[in-house]
Parts: structure tokens; sequence; C-alpha cells
């Protein structure tokens, strides 16, 4: 069942499979509608980076979870591209928006990512142990960091 949830906690039904959180911006006057993923289809939205074969900078993981969670990016990409002084620092807006992501969907929190001897990105699994490279010890996380 997906629900949309507004900060008032009223609850409205959209599809089948995913609830829809709104979350207002607090650096620009925008409301993201971001999609709970589901625990069981993690894995899956995940495997959308293996063209990366494991060279995963920050970058290209904010991307994905833009991509992956955001119902209305178009419309937060046409924004986006509006003249700075509209909107303040596009840095700033995207850490806003990927922590905003990350408190909704947290078992996407790169802290509980690793890739795996397949250069695959998958979910830490607290039963099981890590096989691999945890995402934020990736060689290109660090190297955009630097």
């Amino acid at each position: 069942m997906c629900l949309l949830i507004t900060p008032t906690d009223s609850e409205v039904l959209v599809t089948n499979n995913y609830r829809i959180v709104e979350a207002p911006l607090e650096t620009a006057p925008f409301t993201l509608m971001i999609y709970q993923i589901p625990e069981s289809d993690l894995n899956d939205k995940l495997s959308t980076l293996a063209q990366l074969r494991g060279k995963i900078s920050r970058d290209n993981y904010c991307n994905f979870l833009i991509f992956t969670c955001v119902s209305n990016k178009d419309t937060l990409l046409q924004y986006a591209k509006k003249p700075p002084t509209s909107h303040g620092h596009l840095e700033e807006l995207k850490e806003e928006i990927m922590a905003k992501i990350l408190g909704i969907n947290p078992k996407l929190s790169p802290g509980n990512l690793f890739i795996d001897a397949d250069r695959r990105v998958k979910k830490r699994n607290d039963a099981e142990q890590i096989r691999g490279t945890p995402l934020l010890d990736n060689k290109e996380w660090k190297d955009r960091l630097q």
C-alpha cells in the first residue's frame, strides 16, 4: 500500500508499493515528494549503480538518491536551474535534499552500504557479515571529498 504522508500525518492512498512523504525544504521554498523505499526493494534500486562498476563518487550517489527517491524530480530540476540568488547555494540545497531522503530511507545511508566482489552496491544486513568494501571507503568517494 502506498500512502502520502504530510507533516500533519494525514494519509492518502497513492499506489500499491510505496509511501510518499512530503518534505519541505528549509533552504528553498520547495517541497520534496520522497518515496519511502521498502527494504525488500533496496538491493534492486541499488543495482542501478552497477554500471559504475564500484567507482561511486559522492555526486554519483547524490544523483542516484534524487532520481530514485524523489517523485517530483522534474519539478526539482527545473527549480534548481533558476538563478542561484532565487534559491540559495546549490551545494547547500543538495545537502539538505540528501538529508531529507536519508531521513526517510535510512537504510540507504552510505554508511549502511558496501561494494561487493562483483562491484555492485549492496545494503548491509545486520545478520550477515560484510564481504566487500564499505561505500565510504571507496576510492572515488574519498577522492571527491579532498
